[in-house]
């Protein structure tokens, strides 16, 4: 008993095997399931970045506005 359960012995029907076992258009159906994923986290990502840049830039153009206006004042 012990060393079945550390040990277990390969099932000699493969009826579940099979039944569990997926197709290959499954597989390939998968794969392009993660490939579309991964692409719209890429887009995700690109977005964030995208929208950070553009913040980042209109703060920097604000400040340099407001340091433009005070050395025309002096």
């Amino acid at each position: 008993m012990y060393w079945d359960l550390y040990y277990p012995q390969p099932s000699r029907g493969t009826a579940v095997a099979d039944s569990v076992r997926p197709q290959k258009g499954e597989v390939i159906s998968g794969f392009f399931s993660l490939n579309a994923l991964k692409e719209d986290r890429r887009e995700e990502q690109y977005d964030s970045i995208f929208k950070s840049e553009k913040a980042s830039y209109l703060m920097l153009r604000k400040y340099f506005d407001e340091i433009e206006e005070k050395i025309e004042v002096l």
